[in-house]
């Protein structure tokens, strides 16, 4: 079975609750652009995200970005790390991420049923695919 969001949907749920938008752009059928332009005088700040893989109930990401990028998102997580969920493993040196789903209590009940198998990146939405079990 497959699940698709589209990225106006996600970019419409980032704005409600962060008031940014950035902007969401696939680069391949795994990996996905996100960028985001603070101000006119400033440069746009990009991230590529990459789908490295599904185990288990973990969903493997990995980021390239570049070097001011990094120390960056390497500070924000350094500050916000007592608010990241216990769900979400950030290797900032790395440059991977780990999210857990079966740590996220409103997915518990979802993976007693369901196994995510694959996310892919298409020009306009996210695909997941899901096995019933």
């Amino acid at each position: 079975m497959n699940i698709s969001i589209s990225y106006s949907e996600i970019l419409n749920f980032v704005e409600n609750k962060f008031k940014v938008r950035p902007m969401l752009q696939k680069k391949t059928a795994s990996a996905l652009v996100i960028s985001y332009k603070p101000a006119a005088l400033l440069p746009t700040m990009s991230v590529d995200i990459a789908v490295d893989g599904i185990d288990g109930d973990a969903v493997l990401l990995s980021y390239d970005c570049n070097k001011a990028m990094s120390l960056m998102v390497a500070g924000v997580v350094a500050y916000l790390e007592e608010k990241i969920p216990t769900a979400v493993d950030v290797d900032t040196t790395a440059r991977k991420i780990k999210l857990n789903l079966d740590k996220i209590d409103k997915l518990e009940a979802v993976l007693e049923y369901m196994a995510l198998s694959d996310i892919a990146f298409a020009d306009n939405e996210v695909i997941a695919k899901i096995q019933v079990l």
